[in-house]
């Protein structure tokens, strides 16, 4: 399954390899390969920050098309919330309703952040919070 892989991403199972990812990412390969289409725009993203991405493959896939809101403007957004994927990700679960609700006022959250981020999983039951940031 992986060798599909490398006919649409060249390189991808050497920077698994070298990394020693392929355990974190195996089992997901079925749905990476169906989501390939979408995956495949992010790819250099992905490429370049494996080791951040491939511990969180699973809850990154269970809630991509959310996820893929904040895949705009050349990534930029990306690389200002890579630094905090290792924390929301473990809430993605609970938080997943908020990711949509979040995406327009993330100009305006972004600077604030590093506080809130910790509190995040505190606001899943309330949806009109993110509604209203």
């Amino acid at each position: 399954r992986a060798n599909r892989l490398e006919r649409y991403a060249p390189g991808i199972l050497a920077s698994i390899a070298e990394n020693k990812l392929l355990p974190l990412i195996e089992p997901h390969l079925d749905t990476i390969l169906d989501r390939l289409d979408d995956i495949e725009p992010l790819m250099p993203f992905v490429l370049n920050h494996l080791k951040v991405l491939a511990p969180h493959t699973g809850a990154i896939l269970d809630h991509f098309d959310a996820l893929l809101l904040y895949a705009d403007e050349d990534g930029k957004h990306l690389r200002e919330l890579l630094p905090y994927l290792p924390l929301f990700a473990p809430h993605f679960d609970v938080l997943g309703p908020h990711l949509v609700l979040l995406r327009p006022h993330l100009p305006r959250l972004l600077p604030h952040l590093r506080t809130i981020a910790p509190f995040a999983p505190r606001f899943a039951p309330f949806l009109s919070v993110s509604a209203n940031a």
